[in-house]
């Protein structure tokens, strides 16, 4: 018999729960997910009992957050301005923008490279702006 399989709180999960969703639903689920920089399943059950989900940053994050700022810059829009708080809810509602804002400040280079995206933020009298930019002369 296998040895049984314990948190690290020293707790058997033995139950198991499982819910179909339709495909665009699995879609936000993942990326909320990969924006979090939790396992789905702890993902899953925080959101569940209404638990805080603290977002680490790690690479994993990033590369999804950057994933996700591609998104938002199609080949229709090209240039997006506003808060991050704006920004953090059209990305996802379980990133922080405060972490947001220090992940984009850290990796702006990457994202110019990789994207072709600029990115700025300005502190302004009524708060903080940010823009997006799509680089002229992408071929992406």
């Amino acid at each position: 018999m296998s040895a049984k399989n314990r948190d690290e709180h020293n707790r058997w999960r033995n139950i198991t729960v499982g819910f179909r969703v339709s495909p665009e639903e699995n879609e936000q689920i993942n990326a909320a997910v990969a924006l979090s920089g939790l396992p789905k399943q702890e993902y899953c059950y925080r959101r569940c009992l209404n638990w805080d989900i603290v977002v680490q940053g790690n690479p994993r994050v990033y590369k999804a957050l950057r994933n996700q700022l591609a998104a938002v810059l199609t080949d229709d829009v090209l240039e997006w301005e506003g808060r991050a708080s704006d920004l953090a809810a059209l990305l996802q509602d379980s990133i922080q923008p405060n972490l947001l804002i220090r992940k984009l400040n850290v990796g702006k280079e990457k994202l110019a490279q990789l994207y072709s995206i600029s990115y700025t933020y300005k502190r302004t009298k009524t708060g903080s702006l940010v823009r997006l930019n799509r680089i002229e002369g992408d071929d992406r």
